[in-house]
């Protein structure tokens, strides 16, 4: 069955291309390290999602939804809300029904077949800022010494960690090496960072 709804990312389409590389010309290609640029760690997580609808269902305003839905953000929550609308409410209208319907307390997210209401960005949606896709206006943070505060805080709540689950005498302490990218991000009254730094003597990238 042809799906009738295409969502593919910009990595999942340079893999393909360096697959295709590889098969015709039978080169080997230099691993591309994707967390290293900031939209690679976008689309790194965010993987893309294909949902295919029975044909019956095809050029109705359910598929009208899910079209207008492509271009929206969207949850893993919604996908949740989504299977739990497909289980118990669709059947009922035999999947018609495109009515804006709360999922509580089934469900925290929005089923993608029925209209949504509100807006949706990471400040109304349970999307931690780390994984955020909104361009909020950011800024890089330039200052060394708030660059390496960062970064001990990030080795310190990680080693705190492993000792509150019993692995501080399996694992080397982490200190802080370099960082790879800080932000600031301003909401309201707080100020919030998105941290991505090298600890040592892991070589590890950690990321909060």
């Amino acid at each position: 069955m042809k799906p009738s709804l295409y969502c593919f990312s910009v990595a999942d389409l340079c893999r393909q291309r360096i697959r295709a590389i590889k098969i015709s010309r039978r080169l080997i290609v230099p691993r591309l390290i994707i967390h290293t640029v900031r939209l690679g760690r976008y689309e790194n997580r965010n993987p893309f999602f294909l949902m295919a609808l029975p044909k019956r269902n095809r050029n109705t305003a359910m598929h009208e939804e899910l079209r207008a839905k492509s271009m929206q953000l969207m949850t893993h929550f919604d996908i949740h809300a989504t299977l739990n609308d497909i289980l118990h409410y669709q059947p009922h209208s035999k999947y018609s029904d495109t009515t804006e319907r709360r999922m509580l307390p089934i469900s925290k997210g929005s089923s993608l077949l029925r209209k949504w209401q509100g807006s949706r960005n990471c400040q109304t949606l349970p999307i931690p800022f780390d994984y955020c896709i909104c361009q909020y206006e950011k800024k890089n943070v330039t200052n060394e010494l708030l660059k390496r505060v960062l970064g001990f805080f990030v080795a310190d709540e990680l080693n705190r960690t492993l000792e509150r689950m019993g692995y501080a005498e399996k694992c080397l302490k982490q200190e802080y090496k370099k960082a790879i990218d800080i932000e600031e991000l301003q909401v309201g009254v707080n100020t919030l960072y998105t941290v991505y730094v090298v600890l040592q003597p892991s070589n590890g990238l950690f990321s909060v």
